[in-house]
This record gives structure tokens, sequence and C-alpha cells, in this order.
């Protein structure tokens, strides 16, 4: 069972934030405050709680890193890295290799640039701490993209993978494990127990952790919240109001709240009215200050009487009337102007018809009716009948003229003439007879008015002034016939006056009511309820916060049963029963025992608690917990631990360790060495990165004596920088055999001809070399005149190879020849300046090599005929490489930017 993608698979169920926080459980060795308070701010995110303005984070789920894809096996296995770029300041267009069927070591000392490979892997392969991030050079002006080509072999199928920092871990290269000293899954416990936890379930003990410190934290944000709405002691028991604040929560009603606090106009009125009517009720004189508001109400009422008038008798109807009429009298005028005309235009007398005349005629019409011939029909024109205005006897012809003139008086024209001025007359008097300043008879009225509301008699006074400036014009109008020049019709404040009568009738009436004690009683209740609703509209930001703090608590809470470890400690249960088997502890118990590791045997004694289920291991009997692992056993014990999941696991993958000896004393580096070489022979392929020369040749004794493939890469720092990568693969200086320091030291000096043309670089130059040559001899006194029996770095001394030694005197003179030549010339040795020798010639330094090697061939000669095979003892098998890069190349897409410095 594969633990890893198991908890890939519970990952996707969990919420995204504890999904984010399990990858970052799994990549960091430590979560730190940063993480913790981005976790934080993803959980209250998750339930709609954003503080401080802060940027949305995106949780990065667990399968951005792992996935829960369980394929079918596949045979995979590491060929090449090359092309990388961007990482850190390694040199470009470098290449390591790796052997397909044993064990690889990439060597490198502090500050080579082995650790930037190292990193590239640790990033895009399946491996526990990937929280450093890979950085740019720090010197260069411009930042590189950081990538790298990792090219491998599948199902015996060439595949080349581009990878990228920031990408998704590739599906291929997640089957690669990376082990380093954040693997370590042994530790003390609180109560000073050693407790073992397969890989990845530590990621529950620290997830609960994480849970319960998220929910301490979220709890202190609740106990912020208050309890209650601070000014609910303001409102009145009772009161609508009151009962909305003391529910306030966070299922309050808002647009109940907006309604509550929305006073109508009307309302409004209603409160301004109670407020007195309440404070006249209580002081026992209801009926009294009815009786005063009755009063005021008949004298407001007068003023609405005479401004209803006032606007009446000046109406646009009453202006477009009088102009009618004189529009009529005119026509009427004109009519019997052209029909008097026509009737006495034979008359000797001018003006006949016309107005004077008419009045001339009408009093002696009125004359005849009333004096003269009362009982005779107007005119009277018999025989005998006198003149009424000479009073001599009619002729014919003065009577004919009297009955025309009757006729023409009786005519309709004229009839209609003198009804249209009649008309005019009686229009232009009612407009003259209106009292356009009613209150200059009594302006105790006015002032009544002012003393109940203001507005209404400045609007009053306004009213008179316009009215009055309109009838004069209006009387103007009637002669000029200027109508334009009439101003508009004063704005009618009756509806206004009519309002303040009600009011003052509903008051008086109330007033009258609240002689009663229930009456009053339902009075004060209403303004209750009207004051504390216009008070929650005076507080309504303070309970909008109140109620929105309410819904942060309930979210809180919700925040908060998130963080329950519960479901976290059930499943972590569940898979350590299905992980912890009998095949996994009797594997674990083997590697321990292999390793020396006295903390055996392994008990399966279970101890349960917020999100971990722990495994005890027993110790010998009287030895406190605290003093049995030491920080280098621990770290034996994981190796043991990674070594025993990879055996139960039934896969075998490659892997690739980081410096995994680090704080191991010598015995247990011999045990690392031999257990690595044991696995890179008979299981599966191992990449070694280490700094440390000791394990680097116990590493190659073991392959030797196991008869393991061993490929050495040195990386190295030249002048172009970090991480140089030498071809074909060599091992380093300290740890390179004679034959292969001869070959360097050939190489060396191969360019010494033209560089003699400059004698000081020439000096230096041989100096070095001749320092390497001095080291050489004393490395060809190890390897061959001693036959290896006594070996640096080696713990042991073995006797049996020195049946094989034998020295003569001929190698005694040879190494002191050799050893002086290369202290003459080597720095470090002072000579007199009197006896300062020149530089020696390329030629002479060609020479001094030759002799070491003429001396190696020696003792070589001689073994052989003694039939040594010191090769078969010493020298590893040669590896297996692989052929051709990948014509296909897969190119994982960017999610991130790089880091940079």
């Amino acid at each position: 069972m594969n633990i890893v993608q198991e908890l890939a698979t519970w990952a996707k169920k969990v919420p995204q934030w504890q999904s984010d926080a399990v990858r970052r459980i799994f990549t960091q060795a430590d979560l730190s405050t940063d993480d913790h308070d981005e976790l934080l701010r993803m959980l209250l995110a998750a339930h709609g709680i954003r503080e401080d303005d802060q940027p949305i984070l995106v949780p990065t789920p667990f399968s951005d890193v792992i996935s829960d894809a369980v394929g079918e096996p596949k045979r995979i296995l590491l060929k090449e890295i090359h092309s990388v770029s961007g990482v850190n300041a390694l040199v470009p267009e470098q290449s390591i290799t790796f052997a397909l069927d044993g064990l690889t070591i990439i060597y490198g000392e502090n500050g080579a640039g082995k650790s930037g490979y190292a990193r590239v892997f640790k990033h895009a392969c399946h491996a526990r701490e990937k929280s450093e991030p890979i950085r740019n050079n720090v010197a260069a002006k411009k930042k590189e993209k950081i990538q790298a080509t990792i090219e491998l072999s599948v199902n015996d199928d060439a595949v080349a993978i581009q990878w990228s920092a920031g990408t998704p871990t590739s599906d291929l290269l997640a089957e690669i494990a990376v082990f380093d000293s954040h693997c370590a899954r042994v530790f003390l416990d609180d109560a000073n127990e050693v407790v073992y936890l397969p890989y990845g379930m530590d990621v529950f003990g620290r997830l609960a952790a994480l849970c319960k410190s998220l929910k301490a934290r979220i709890q202190e944000k609740r106990a912020a919240i208050p309890a209650a709405f601070a000014s609910i002691e303001q409102f009145r028991v009772g009161t609508t109001a009151q009962a909305f604040v003391k529910s306030l929560s966070d299922k309050s009603d808002i647009a109940h709240l907006e309604k509550m606090v929305s006073l109508s106009a009307t309302e409004k009125a209603r409160l301004e009215t109670l407020k007195p009517l309440v404070a006249t009720a209580r002081s026992n004189q209801p009926k009294q200050r009815a009786a005063e508001l009755r009063r005021k109400k008949q004298r407001i009422e007068q003023v609405r009487t005479k401004l209803a008038a006032i606007v009446a008798g000046l109406a646009e109807s009453v202006v477009t009337h009088l102009r009618a009429l004189v529009v009529a009298a005119a026509t009427a005028s004109e009519a019997a102007r052209i029909a008097s005309v026509e009737a006495f235009k034979t008359d000797p007398l001018p003006g006949t018809g016309k107005d004077p005349w008419r009045l001339l005629f009408d009093a002696a019409k009125a004359f005849s009716e009333q004096a003269a011939y009362p009982d005779e029909e107007f005119p009277v024109v018999r025989d005998g009948a006198l003149c009424l205005w000479c009073q001599q006897p009619l002729s014919a012809a003065a009577s004919n003229r009297l009955n025309r003139f009757q006729q023409f008086v009786i005519d309709d024209v004229a009839t209609k003439k003198a009804s249209a001025d009649s008309a005019l007359a009686v229009a232009k008097k009612k407009v003259d007879d209106l009292n356009v300043q009613p209150f200059v008879a009594d302006e105790t009225v006015l002032e009544e008015l002012r003393a109940y509301k203001d507005c209404l008699a400045t609007a009053a006074e306004a009213c008179v002034k316009t009215a009055k400036e309109r009838k004069d014009a209006l009387l103007k109008a009637l002669t000029d016939h200027l109508w334009e020049d009439v101003p508009a019709l004063p704005p009618s404040i009756e509806a206004d006056l009519k309002t303040a009568v009600d009011s003052l009738e509903a008051e008086a009436a109330e007033l009258t009511a609240a002689d009663n004690p229930e009456a009053l009683k339902k009075l004060q209740d209403e303004l209750v309820e009207l004051e504390d609703r216009e008070l929650l509209g005076k507080q309504e930001k303070e309970v909008r916060a109140y109620i929105a703090s309410k819904k942060r608590e309930a979210a809180l809470l919700q925040c908060e049963k998130e963080c329950d470890t519960t479901s976290i400690t059930k499943f972590g249960s569940k898979l350590m029963e299905k992980t912890v088997t009998d095949q996994l502890i009797a594997a674990l118990k083997r590697e321990t025992t292999f390793f020396g590791v006295k903390c055996v045997p392994l008990d399966i004694a279970k101890k349960g608690r917020e999100g971990e289920t722990k495994h005890q291991l027993v110790i010998a009997s009287g030895i406190p917990p605290s003093g049995v692992l030491s920080e280098g056993e621990q770290r034996v014990v994981a190796i043991a631990a990674f070594l025993a999941e990879l055996d139960t696991a039934g896969r075998n993958l490659p892997i690739i360790f980081d410096d995994p000896v680090s704080s191991l004393d010598h015995l247990f580096r011999e045990r690392v060495a031999k257990r690595l070489v044991q696995e890179a022979k008979s299981k599966r392929q191992v990449v070694v990165f280490t700094h440390d020369i000791v394990m680097l040749l116990a590493l190659e004794r073991e392959c030797g004596e196991q008869s393991a493939s061993l490929l050495v890469h040195t990386v190295r720092r030249s002048s172009q920088g970090p991480g140089e990568c030498p071809h074909p693969p060599s091992r380093p200086w300290h740890a390179s055999s004679t034959t292969e320091r001869i070959g360097f030291l050939k190489q060396a000096s191969a360019g010494f001809k033209k560089l003699s043309q400059t004698p000081e670089p020439y000096r230096i130059a041989v100096a070095g070399v001749y320092g390497k040559l001095r080291e050489a001899w004393e490395r060809a006194i190890e390897e061959w005149l001693l036959n290896d029996a006594v070996q640096r770095f080696r713990p042991s001394i073995e006797t049996q190879r020195l049946s094989r030694v034998t020295v003569d005197a001929a190698d005694c003179a040879a190494i002191e020849k050799g050893m002086s030549r290369c202290s003459t010339h080597l720095t470090g040795h002072d000579s007199s300046g009197a006896i300062s020798s020149p530089s020696p010639t390329p030629e002479n330094i060609a020479e001094d090599i030759q002799q070491l090697e003429t001396f190696v061939k020696t003792i070589d000669k001689r073994r052989k005929a003694a039939g040594v095979a010191v090769a078969a003892l010493t020298e590893p098998p040669k590896p297996t490489l692989g052929s051709g890069r990948a014509s296909t190349v897969i190119e994982l897409a960017q999610s991130s930017p790089p880091a940079n410095t």
C-alpha cells in the first residue's frame, strides 16, 4: 500500500485550506509563522471572513504536489540531468549521467555546486522538503528561468522531461524518492518515548497540532465579539425596537431593520404631535388644552376661508372670464355702431344713435312711461300727442322718426351691447370689491398663525401680497388690455391650512379622549413605540455593525468546527492500522539490526492522540529513552525506516540520497555505505550526493567488495563558477587512484610549452603541478608499494594485503628522488636566493611525471609476477550507461514564477 497516495486521496475530501496545509506539512520540515497566518486567512476566507483588506489567497491543494493516481507499475531509471539553467550560480551546459544498474555518486566539496543539482531533484521528484526555494544567481543582473531536463528510461523507452520551478510534479518523476535529513520519522515525544511513524504518517499529528493552534486563535477572535448589543438598555421594554435589538443575531433580517427605522412622513408628524399631546395629558389639563386648540383652529379656519375667497376671486378662470367679457363688450359696441350708422345716416343731427343720444332717448322713454303718458305704450304718436323733448304737436315725419328710433333701440344689436356692457361692469365690480388685505382689520389672526406655524404665516403673507398685485394689474388690464402684465396666481396654501385645522381638531379630540386613563395609556404606548423606532434609526449603523459581528461570530464558529481533529485522528489511526503490518515491522527490525541500533526490538504498542497514532520503540531495560537515540542514531533509524518502507512497497524504483551520513560516526558510516551498495546491487538504482570524502571511499570499497557497478562524478568550482561536471566522469583528486592522478597531471601540464613564454604564470602553474605530483607519490606509496594494507580514511588495517608487499632499495631511491624533485619546485619550501634554481622546462616536468608512472609499472609488474590480482580486489565493475537522449521532451506547465534574491 502506498501511504502517500492514500494521503492524497484523503486530502481531496478535506476542506481546501486543510489540503493546502497537508501540502505544506508534507513538503516542509516546519511551518513558519507566515504559514500559520496564511492558512488561517484561507480558513477564514472559506467562510466569508476577510480581514485588513489583505489579498485573497488561493489554496494550493496537496494534489498539485502528489497525485493519488495509481497506474500500471513502470520500470523507471534515471539516465541523465542536463540543460540546467537559472539554478543558483551553476555554470551552464553541464550534464550528469547515472549508472543504470548500480550506484552513482555525485561528490562535491562545500561550495562546489553539488547542492544545486540536489535541490533540483528535491523539487522535481518525490521529496519531503521543498520549502527552500531554488534561487537564481544573486550576482546576475538578468534572472533566468529555473529549469532542467531530466532523461529517464521508462519501460526501456527514452523519455525526457523538461522541468521548471513551480510546475506540478511529473507522475514519472514522482516515482523517484529523495531522502535527506527531513525524512527522519523517529523522534522523542513529550513523554520521552521513542516513536516511529511511517513516511507521510506524521502529517496527521502535525496537521492536528496546526488545527489546535488555529482553533485557539479563532477562539480569541470569537471572545472579542460582545455577547449583547451595547445600547440595548436605552430601549424601552415592550417596544418592537427593543424586541428586535434584544434578539439580534447572525440571522437578523436587515430588510426588517430598514423597515423599522424608516419612519414615514405621517409617522414623523404623528411623533411630533404625540410628544406635546402626551405631555399635556399627563399634566391633568387635557380638556382645557383641547378648548385652546379648538379656538386656534377656528382662527386658522378664518384665515383659510379668507385666503380661499381671494384665490377663488383671482383665479385664472376669473381672468379668462374678464378677458372674454371685454372682448364681448367691444364686439357688441362695434356692432351697435355699425348698425346706428346705417339706421340714422339720413337724420339731420350727427351722433344720432350713439351713446349720448341713447341716454337722451332712454330718459325720454322713462318720462313718457312714468309721467307724460303713463297709460300708453311708448312711443305715443297718435294725433294730438306732443313731442317729449319740445312738447310741440308731432308731425307725421316726427312720428315716423320716433317709431324708427324705438325700433332701433329694441333691435337685437343694441340689446346685446347693453347686456355685454352690463356683464362687464358687474364682473369688474366683483373684482374691485374683492378684499385682498384680510389681515388689516385683525392682525392678531396672522400672529396667532405665526405662533402655531411660522411657515404658514409667511406663506399667507406672500399670498396676500401677490393677490393685491394681481388685483391691481387685472383692473388695469380692463382698460389698457395689457393682460401679460397680470402676475401669476398666488400659490394656494389651503391644503396646508386644512391639514393644520384637521390636525388641531384631531389633537383636541385626542386630548378630550385622553381624560380617560385607558386612552392616555394607548397614546403613551404609541409615543414610546415611535420614539424607540426613531432611536433605532439613530443607531442603525451600530446595529448593522453588531449584526455583522454576529455573522462573523457564526462564521468563526464554523471555522472552529473545521479545526476539530476527530476525523484527522480517525483516518490517521485507520491508515496506521493498514500501514504498520507485520511485514513492515519485520523489515524495520531487520534494518535496525543491520545498522546496529540498540533500541530494538520494536513493540507494536499503539498510542493514539490528536491526529496521530504512534508505535513505540521499546528500549533496553533501565535506559531512559531520552538518552538512547543520539542525533546520528536518529538519522540511521530514519534510513532504516526509509529502506523498510521501500522494501514493503514492492516496487524497485530509483532513490536519491542527499548527504545520508551527516552526523554519523565511522561505524554507522561504514554500515550505511554497505547497505546502500547492497540496495544498488540487488534491487534498485541508487544515487548518492555527498561532500564526505570518507563516505565516498567507503562506498567505493563496498562496490569493489560486492562487485556492484559504480559511477563517480565530481562536481567542482571552476573559473566560470560552481557546478562544473567534467567528462568523462572522474573521482575527486583526494579519492583518485595513482593512475588517475598521473592522467590528471599529464593533462594539466599539456599546455606548459606555450605557457612557458610567460615566466611568472608559468612558475605558479609549475609549483601547483609539483604539489600535486608529490601527493601522487604519497598515494602511490599507499596504493602500490603497501598494497592498500594501510589506507587513509579507512578504519581497518588489512594485514592480508601485506603478503603481496615487497620493498627493495630501488623503490626507496625512486621515492626519495621523486619527492625531492617535487619539494624543490612546489610552493612552501624557501630556497636561498643565491642558489635558487630556474623553473624546470616542460620536458623536465614530463620526465618527472614519467618517473612516477614508471615506478607504478615496476611495482605492478612485480605484483603480477607474484600472482597478486590487486585490480580484482579494489576496482568495482564498470557501470552501464544510458545511450542517447529522448527525441520527445515533456514540458511541464509553469504555475508560479521562480524565487529570486
